[in-house]
This record gives structure tokens, C-alpha cells and sequence, in this order.
């Protein structure tokens, strides 16, 4: 019956999305990588038993606002998708005045985490607005989303081994699992055949017939949602030396 369910969001998905797999305007270059909404991507994840997460989590999808923006898209799908509480006061929708003249008295207070809010002056001391121009460290978005709450564990991966491989591995099928904890990845795209520059989205499946994960890419103006192989993500977050800015976090409800 699940199954059935997940089927009928899936086959709406793809009727809404088939202008994007048309256009082909995806940037991959690796010929592994399989489209979340063809045939086989959608095979994937119906056959997935760690895909809890995605299911959990797709309502919460934005892209990313800006080129420089990968990891607050990431941050803020990440965040409501965790129902942290927030402060509505601070959180009114604003609306641009030379596109709609609306009565200040019917904007709405909007619950939920926003890309334009992410940065504030509570958490100023740790990345400022105008020092994105190369996006945000790892180290950073981890007391950024911090700042707002969670809890995040950081994993940097500085060679390529098949013990650090399983490691990743089930760190993702746990939070595949789960409903409140979440993986949001930085990785090389050149090295993953998806891009040119490091880049940030959330993993939100696994599928284990064919060792892969799909990620929900926030850059929708380059690429769709896709599935990749997890021994190509693994090279691509795995880091030459610790200075390198790749890997995972590991995103979580506060501890009570």
C-alpha cells in the first residue's frame, strides 16, 4: 500500500517535471548519473527501502536564490524539514513593492526558514552577506545551522578507503531511515561529472541494488534532481588534506 502511495506522488512528479528532462539543460558529464525522473530514476526509488527521508523532506525543496547560495538552500530545506520551531515575528513575508501593492494587514506570518533570512545579525560574527562570493565553508554552515537550532555533526573524509566508504555508507542509510536527521553534502562537481565547482545539496535516498544516493540539487537552473553512485560522491567529498572544503554534514533535531 506504501508502495502504491509513494507511486501516485511520483508519476505527479514526473508529469510536472517533463519540461526539465526535455530541455536537457543538465551539466553532467558522467554517464552514471540517472535522472530522478526517468524511467529508472523513478524505479529507484520505489524499489528504495532508505527513502524515508525523501518523502520527509520534498516538501521543504527551494532552489538555491543566488549562484553563491548552494549551502543556504541546502541549510533551509534541511531546517523546516526538521519543524524547529521559529520566530514568526521575525519571519513576516516580505514582498517586493513594484510587483504587488498588497494591504500590509493581509501579509501572513510565514513559520518557516527562509534563504533571505538565513544570514542575521545572530549569526553576523559568522559569516557576513557580503564575504559569499566563494559560498560558505563547511565548518561555517555547521555553526550557521547551528545558530538556528540544530544539532550538526561534520564529517571530513581526507582519503579514499573501502573502511571510510562503509562509514559513509551507513551514515546516509541512517538518516535515509529517519525522519529527523538529515545529510546535506559538499562535494567537487568536476570530480562527480555534475558541474565545474564545489557545490552543496542535500542526499535525501539511497537505493542499494545499485550503491547509489539521490541528490536533491538546489542549483534547478543548471541541473534536475539525479542518482549517482555513492563511490563517485565519496571521491568527490573526499578531500586530498583536511584543508580541501569538501564532506558532510550530519544534520539533527536538538537533543531535549
Amino acid at each position: 500500500m506504501l508502495k502504491e502511495d509513494h507511486s501516485a506522488i511520483v508519476s505527479s512528479s514526473i508529469e510536472l517535471n517533463q519540461k526539465i528532462e526535455v530541455s536537457s539543460y543538465n551539466a553532467f558529464t558522467n554517464k552514471d548519473i540517472v535522472t530522478w525522473n526517468s524511467e529508472d530514476g523513478v524505479d529507484r526509488l520505489l524499489e528504495s527501502n532508505c527513502s524515508k527521508n525523501f518523502f520527509h523532506i520534498v516538501n521543504f525543496y527551494q532552489p538555491q536564490i543566488a549562484k553563491n547560495y548552494s549551502e543556504i538552500a541546502s541549510a533551509v530545506i534541511v531546517l523546516n524539514a526538521l519543524y524547529i520551531p521559529k520566530d514568526t515575528e521575525t519571519n513576516i513575508i516580505e514582498l517586493e513593492e513594484d510587483i504587488v501593492d498588497i494591504d500590509s494587514d493581509s501579509l501572513v506570518s510565514d513559520p518557516c526558514f527562509s534563504q533571505r533570512k538565513f544570514l542575521n545579525k545572530n549569526n553576523s560574527h559568522i559569516q557576513k552577506q557580503e564575504d559569499l562570493s566563494s559560498g560558505i565553508e563547511l565548518f561555517k554552515l555547521k555553526e550557521l545551522i547551528e545558530s538556528h537550532s540544530a544539532k550538526v555533526q561534520v564529517t571530513k573524509l581526507v582519503k579514499e578507503s573501502e573502511s571510510y566508504l562503509a562509514m559513509m555508507r551507513e551514515d546516509i542509510v541512517n538518516a535515509m531511515l529517519s525522519k529527523d536527521r538529515f545529510i546535506i553534502a559538499k562535494f567537487n562537481s568536476e570530480k562527480m561529472g555534475v558541474g565545474t565547482a564545489n557545490h552543496t545539496s542535500p542526499i535525501v535516498a539511497y537505493h542499494q541494488k545499485t550503491d547509489s544516493v539521490l541528490m536533491m540539487d538546489v542549483s534547478s537552473y543548471k541541473n534536475t534532481w539525479y542518482w549517482v553512485e555513492l563511490k563517485d560522491l565519496f571521491s568527490a567529498v573526499a578531500g586530498s588534506d583536511f584543508s580541501e572544503d569538501v564532506g558532510y554534514l550530519t544534520v539533527l533535531k536538538p537533543f531535549k
